[in-house]
């Protein structure tokens, strides 16, 4: 800093205070890089948060400023607003510096917001950590599954297999079923004509899930796991062989008649095997059809495409809640704060043409000189402990909690990397 000062004495104290490297202020300071970057857990300073002038610094960080540089910069503002007030406005008003209204007006609009993320927090406290948890499940698979997307087929797909399988299968049985005698109806044949296309429908969706997971199912060593894939594979047999049995039973009592009548009339004789088997062989086609379209939609690792699904699911519900919840309150924040800034802005062309102003204006310039050299001094302090960190632990591990921006993660708080830290802002409020 230059030795330029503004002939008030507190305010050419907290300019005289010195922070290059060497002095004590900054050796004191660096000294504390050892210590915090041990620590595993590192909450920062919120922007708005009481006792503090910044957001995003550590508790050594905010410390050293609170002890070295806090009490002699608030009374240097307090001289500047002195001068601002000293200025009149019309018969009775008081003149205001517009800088540091302004920073006050910013510093009430980061803390209602962060009250607003807070007030969220708290009523959804159990939905974010749901998400929060089915977010590291998901990561924890994903990695497992070597980072690949999963198969994930909408509900609808998933119904419309069996059902439409119903279609190929009324085709091939519904005639067999009117013109057999066991059924004496067309409400019931056309009942059973369902009911078999459904079976056969279920049994190709089972069919096509369990050869698709095979791996997952099959895995050694997990008996209960084996258990389940038996089960799903023997629903799936059992279906299809008892609706093939109905199909052949009616095919059969089909061609009795069909037999009889040739006998007497001395013609030859339907093949029953042969006419059967074409119309057993018709159904079976269909169900490989709908097997091989199941498997082909699904994913090989059903845990891994069921988290995916409950994490897409829990997403959705998240934004429903924060459009509702959290947009709306930050936008009238943000529409309150433009109000008023606005406010300031026409009383500041007033202000800012009065006899006065631009020594409060050249205050301010070697205020901010010396708040940017406060500024570089905990940046170098951020470099060097986020070194040291490095040094210590795993470069993706988490250690940092920073206040949320909008477009971070749902809760007032987020975790943060050694590297994201280092990319924080730093700026001091004038108030």
């Amino acid at each position: 800093m230059s030795g330029e000062r503004t002939g008030i004495a507190r305010i050419d104290e907290y300019l005289a205070i010195p922070v290059t490297e060497g002095s004590g202020a900054f050796d004191d300071l660096m000294a504390k890089v050892d210590d915090e970057a041990r620590h595993r857990s590192i909450r920062l300073t919120g922007d708005g948060d009481a006792g503090t002038a910044s957001g995003n610094l550590t508790p050594a960080m905010n410390t050293w400023f609170n002890t070295r540089v806090a009490q002699p910069r608030q009374a240097a503002l307090k001289e500047i607003e002195a001068l601002g007030g000293a200025i009149q406005i019309g018969q009775a008003n008081r003149g205001k510096v517009v800088e540091i209204e302004n920073d006050r007006l910013r510093r009430e609009h980061a803390r209602r917001n962060a009250e607003i993320h807070s007030q969220f927090s708290k009523e959804n406290g159990e939905r974010i950590a749901n998400l929060d948890r089915l977010n590291l499940e998901y990561d924890q698979l994903r990695v497992e599954e070597g980072e690949r997307d999963p198969k994930t087929p909408a509900k609808w797909i998933d119904i419309a297999i069996p059902i439409s399988i119903l279609i190929p299968e009324s085709l091939l049985n519904f005639e067999s079923f009117m013109a057999s005698p066991l059924i004496h109806t067309g409400i019931m044949a056309l009942g059973v004509t369902i009911i078999v296309g459904i079976a056969i429908g279920f049994s190709a969706f089972l069919s096509g899930r369990f050869w698709k997971a095979f791996n997952y199912w099959m895995r050694p060593y997990d008996e209960r796991q084996k258990a389940k894939g038996f089960r799903m594979i023997g629903i799936a047999t059992a279906l299809l062989l008892m609706a093939l049995g109905v199909v052949a039973a009616a095919r059969y009592y089909y061609l009795v008649p069909m037999i009889e009548e040739a006998q007497v009339l001395g013609l030859t004789p339907p093949n029953v095997v042969w006419s059967t088997s074409s119309l057993l062989l018709g159904n079976i086609v269909v169900f490989i059809l709908g097997a091989a379209i199941t498997y082909w939609i699904h994913d090989e690792n059903p845990e891994y495409a069921d988290k995916a699904e409950k994490l897409h699911r829990a997403k959705g519900e998240m934004e429903r809640v924060k459009r509702a919840r959290l947009i709306g309150p930050l936008k009238e924040s943000e529409r309150r704060h433009r109000q008023d800034s606005e406010k300031l802005q026409a009383s500041a062309k007033l202000i800012e043409t009065k006899d006065g102003y631009s020594q409060i204006r050249d205050a301010l310039a070697l205020l901010s000189g010396k708040d940017s050299e406060i500024v570089g001094v905990m940046q170098t302090y951020r470099q060097r402990l986020v070194g040291r960190m490095l040094d210590l632990v795993d470069p993706d591990e988490r250690l940092f909690s920073a206040q949320e921006s909008l477009n971070a993660a749902m809760t007032n708080r987020s975790a943060l990397t050694a590297a994201d830290f280092a990319n924080l802002p730093i700026g001091l409020y004038k108030c």
